[in-house]
């Protein structure tokens, strides 16, 4: 099991902020919407089920990368429990870069200042947590790390 966990940190991931198929889906969904607005029959069977499939589509893909987030959330907190603060600043930092999601950069961010305490970068880990604090404001309220963050 640990091994299954140690090999998903480090097996090589594409980058979070991929937009092939973010791209891809805007173009079908104004494809869409532009059939949609032509008002004809034609217009309307093709413009409904293409814009039906592509926010499905980015739906589907944000839980995917909520529960890959989950494990490898779960991975990190395990390695920084057990000392290894470098694999757990590796996880944190990928996901921290997200763009599209703020609860998970927030987490991710939060996770990965904890780190920088635990290693003695103070400064860095106050810069974060300030900028988390400044910009997430609402994300942290509602994962309940208001507090937690301003200590």
């Amino acid at each position: 099991m640990v091994e299954q966990q140690q090999s998903l940190v480090r097996t090589r991931r594409r980058s979070v902020n991929a937009k092939a198929f973010t791209n891809a889906a805007g173009v079908a969904t104004a494809g869409g919407f532009l059939a949609i607005y032509a008002g004809t029959a034609l217009g309307l069977a093709i413009g409904i089920p293409v814009v039906a499939l592509a926010f499905g589509g980015l739906i589907a893909r944000a839980k995917r990368r909520a529960r890959r987030f989950n494990v490898e959330n779960q991975v990190a907190n395990d390695a920084l429990n057990r000392g290894e603060l470098g694999k757990a600043h590796e996880v944190w930092d990928y996901w921290g870069d997200i763009r599209d999601n703020k609860q998970i950069r927030v987490i991710a961010c939060h996770n990965l200042a904890t780190v920088w305490m635990h290693q003695s970068k103070h400064d860095e880990a106050r810069k974060l947590h300030q900028e988390n604090s400044e910009h997430y404001l609402k994300s942290l309220r509602r994962l309940g790390l208001t507090q937690l963050s301003a200590v």
